[in-house]
This record gives C-alpha cells, structure tokens and sequence, in this order.
C-alpha cells in the first residue's frame, strides 16, 4: 500500500477490465479516502494466441505476470477470474475475497435457435479453447466435431460469427459481465455439463504480509461464493489439475450444507467419472 493510494493489477480485455473496476468501485464505497487505480497487465495467455492452451508451456497462463507486480510490490492487489488462479499459489501470496459470484455457467452460442441439444446434427461443429468443454462437448455426442477458439470474448465471438462452426462455448457471466446479448443461445444445466472450478467467481489476490492490503480488500468477500468455490478448488487440488485439464465441479450452499457434483473426463470424452458429494458448509474443503 502506498498511503492513500491502492493499485489494482489486471489484464487488459475489456471483461478483465470490468471486472477490475468493479472491484474498485465497490471498494471506493468502502473507502472514499483512498484512491484505487487499476494498471492493465498482458499475460503469456494474452499473448500467444495462434496455439491451443494445451499446447503453451508453463503454469498461470493468465496470473504469473500479475503475481510477479504483486510480488516485486509494483502492485498491491490482482483481480482473477478464479478459474484462471492456480489452486496453489505462489509462495507469499493469498486470496483475501472471493466476490459474489455470477451465474456459474456454460452457454452454447448459436446461429440458428434449438429446443434441444438433440437438435444439433451429428456432424456438428463446435468450437471452443477449453479442454473442459470439448471433453462435455464429445461426451454429449462423440460425431461433434470440435475446433480451437482463442481469444477475448469479442474476438471469439467475431471468429465464430464469421467460422463454418455451428456453436461455440462462452461463460455466461462473462457474457453478462460485458452486456453482450447472442442472437440464439442454449444454456446448459448443471447436469449436462459441469462447469469450470470457480467459474463466474473473481478472486482479489495480495501479499501474505501486507496487512494494510488485506483489511481493505476483504472487505469484498463473499461468504457463500467463498463456500462453494473453496470446495470446487479443493476438488480440483486433489485430483492436480488445471486449465489444461478436463475436470469441472460445481458447488452450493445450502441450508448448512455444501453439495458438489464433480467430474473428470477423457478429453476424447469417451470415458468419464461423475459423481455427487455433501458436507457441512463450515468445512467446504474437506
């Protein structure tokens, strides 16, 4: 911390930018005597965007540069979308709040409506840059064919309009966070297809030492949301995975108890394990 200044790292899209100011604007309300500003960051993930994700090497495709500022002190706070953060992080850093969440879910953007998933053809193309999504896609109908989609969102949006693809893949909130409305959509449930540990969530990541920074940012945390994503991140700890990795968990609290259902998949999606869960919601970890 700097005084009465706080400086708040991002990426640089326009959704990480909203997200960041959303932040922001919540802690001005807070704090009206200190000054919070948000610095853009661009991510080795940002950057190489003519590979899959699978094929770039390294860890924290979306957080090591903003870790890094948090570390040297250039920064005093970074907003994540939590299901970018590792599920381990870098020594000397924390989570000091989760925000609350939007909707957790995965939409299929269309170019033509459907009542159904049935309704799309066998030789379907869908296109997404999620192992997660392909590995659900082919487990729905193994004759889709999938293919690569990098991006922001707008810029995803953009290929897919103007692609032979029949659907593409986006997170709901984040659709929802930039205030894009699509033409035709299907919206997935639960069930059929599980989404991303802590998706829809953000997370304001700081030093473990600087106390200033973590009776500020705190104050942002969302005590349900922190529930549920804690339980999906442990899930997704145990079994060591990652953005590269076709594993999903969803979680909620209710009445005092936490549900989750997980799932880790072949990412042909030709073999799969899903299962359901409930514990006490005091301990979402375990």
């Amino acid at each position: 911390m700097r005084g009465k200044k706080a400086i708040i790292g991002s990426r640089a899209s326009a959704l990480a930018l909203i997200q960041s100011e959303s932040a922001a604007a919540a802690l001005r309300e807070f704090f009206p005597e200190i000054s919070f500003e948000i610095v853009k960051v661009t991510t080795k993930g940002d950057r190489i965007l003519d590979k899959s994700l699978l094929k770039i090497e390294g860890k924290g495709l979306f957080t090591k540069e903003l870790e890094d500022k948090l570390l040297s002190g250039e920064i005093d706070a970074a907003v994540h979308s939590l299901k970018d953060a590792q599920t381990v992080l870098p020594q000397g850093l924390v989570i000091a709040a989760y925000l609350k969440r939007e909707s957790p879910f995965d939409v299929l953007a269309l170019k033509k409506p459907i009542a159904s998933l049935k309704d799309l053809p066998d030789n379907a193309i869908i296109a997404t840059g999620s192992s997660r999504r392909k590995a659900q896609s082919l487990k729905i109908n193994a004759r889709f064919r999938v293919v690569d989609l990098r991006g922001n969102i707008e810029t995803r949006l953009k290929k897919f309009k103007n692609s032979e693809a029949d659907a593409a893949i986006f997170a709901k909130a984040a659709l929802n966070r930039l205030g894009i409305k699509l033409d035709y959509f299907y919206e997935f449930s639960e069930e059929e297809f599980i989404p991303a540990a802590g998706q829809g969530a953000l997370a304001v990541e700081i030093r473990e030492d600087d106390s200033d920074a973590w009776e500020i940012f705190s104050k942002l945390n969302d005590e349900t949301t922190e529930s549920e994503v804690l339980a999906e991140r442990a899930f997704l700890k145990a079994l060591g995975g990652g953005c590269k990795t076709p594993i999903a968990a969803f979680a909620r609290n209710r009445g005092g108890k936490i549900s989750l259902i997980g799932g880790v998949f072949a990412p042909d999606g030709s073999r799969w394990v899903i299962k359901r869960t409930e514990g006490d919601n005091r301990a979402p970890k375990e």
